[in-house]
């Protein structure tokens, strides 16, 4: 892995974030994606955001 890179991900691993990687389901999700956002100019990583949200329990509140 690029020296750079390293320095990175040490940076923000040092900020408590952790770093996951994909699997191929989680990009095929991803990539599905793509063109209904268009429109709306998402990035990459607003897309695996979505994906990923997407893959977890909903929970709502009711209406008072």
């Amino acid at each position: 892995m690029n020296e750079k890179i390293q320095v990175i991900l040490r940076q923000l691993q040092s900020h408590f974030l952790q770093i996951h990687p994909i699997d191929e389901l989680q990009a095929r999700s991803i990539a599905k994606l793509r063109v209904p956002t268009q429109p709306w100019g998402l990035s990459l990583g607003d897309r695996a955001c979505l994906a990923l949200a997407s893959s977890y329990p909903k929970f709502t509140c009711p209406h008072m």
